[in-house]
């Protein structure tokens, strides 16, 4: 028998040693996930902050910068993003009882599923109402398993109809679905000609994502504008495609020193089946190298991808390349 015939072999039981490891830690990850938060629990002291602790720090300018026609342009907006992610900073605040930092020209109308905030710009003279929605990231230990349930499931919307050959995944999904009726709600606010811009951080992108393409068709005449920071992947080419065509106005904003943004990876081997994740089309793509998995994944470091100036940011980076910010657009997908 020959080496090269052992060497295939042991391959061969590597990766299927490797499959069942993570069949069995999906089929059983509630109660890895119990087991995870029990040990928590009992030493919290020790474990690492998932999110930023510099929310204190917020800064908004002190009127609100755009007007209808300007939201609705729909090329990529750097002072959108800075704008949006201070909204996102302001709800990860909202998420942990302390003081929001809002500016005066926004109100807080209500919270919106586990990690969602409603916001409405106040005195708006334009005829239509803009409105924001705003999802934090992960937080808890329970976050961390909705991050790790990466099977994928069935996309079911508002009408509580199963969308044909949408496969999401399960774990962001099932942290999604408990907000479907406060979503619902939002028809008897949001009406024709009001504009929705929804945003997020890391897991909240998952909930700004699947709450704009189910909006989109509920929510008749409303304009919806999705910023996502730190996306993870979400779904199969499919659910790409119907967001692109329901909410042509979407826009990934991604570190290429960040990890999360590769998770999933585009194929997901488990027993009996072959989960494919599909990248997001439009992207922004940053170059920030922190030194670190946690900080390159910072909301406030992607923040300074856009304005080096702001008060959060550091002198230097490791590495930095305030240059290189690429634009991909859904006619450059096939060349990227």
């Amino acid at each position: 028998m020959s080496y090269s015939f052992l060497n295939f072999l042991l391959l061969i039981i590597i990766i299927v040693i490797i499959i069942v490891v993570f069949t069995i830690a999906f089929t059983y990850y509630y109660k890895i996930c119990y087991y995870i938060s029990d040990i928590a629990d009992k030493a919290k002291g020790l474990m690492p902050r998932l999110h930023s602790d510099d929310e204190t720090m917020i800064k908004y300018p002190k009127i609100f910068p755009f007007r209808s026609y300007m939201i609705k342009y729909t090329d990529f907006s750097e002072e959108m993003a800075l704008l949006l992610g201070s909204v996102t900073r302001s709800a990860y605040n909202l998420s942990k009882n302390k003081e929001s930092y809002l500016p005066e020209y926004l109100e807080l109308i209500e919270s919106i599923g586990r990690n969602g905030y409603l916001l409405k710009v106040t005195n708006y003279e334009e005829g239509n109402n803009i409105y924001i929605l705003a999802y934090r990231g992960t937080t808890t230990i329970d976050d961390l398993c909705t991050d790790i349930d990466s099977v994928q499931t069935d996309f079911i919307g508002l009408n509580r109809k199963k969308s044909k050959n949408i496969k999401v995944h399960r774990g962001f999904y099932t942290y999604w679905d408990d907000s479907k009726d406060e979503l619902k709600d939002l028809k008897s606010k949001i009406r024709g000609n009001d504009i929705l811009i929804i945003t997020g951080h890391s897991l909240g992108c998952s909930s700004a994502a699947l709450s704009a393409l189910s909006l989109s068709s509920y929510l008749s005449d409303v304009y919806i504008k999705l910023y996502m920071f730190a996306p993870p992947r979400l779904g199969n080419n499919e659910f790409i495609y119907q967001l692109d065509n329901l909410v042509p106005d979407n826009w990934a904003i991604i570190n290429s020193s960040d990890i999360v943004p590769e998770l999933p990876p585009v194929t997901l081997p488990t027993i009996g089946n072959n989960w494919i994740y599909d990248n997001w089309t439009h992207k922004i793509l940053l170059d920030i190298q922190y030194g670190s998995i946690l900080l390159n994944h910072k909301l406030s470091t992607y923040m300074c991808g856009f304005n080096i100036d702001l008060d959060m940011c550091p002198s230097e980076y490791p590495k930095w390349n305030r240059e290189y910010i690429k634009i991909i657009k859904a006619l450059d997908k096939a060349d990227n």
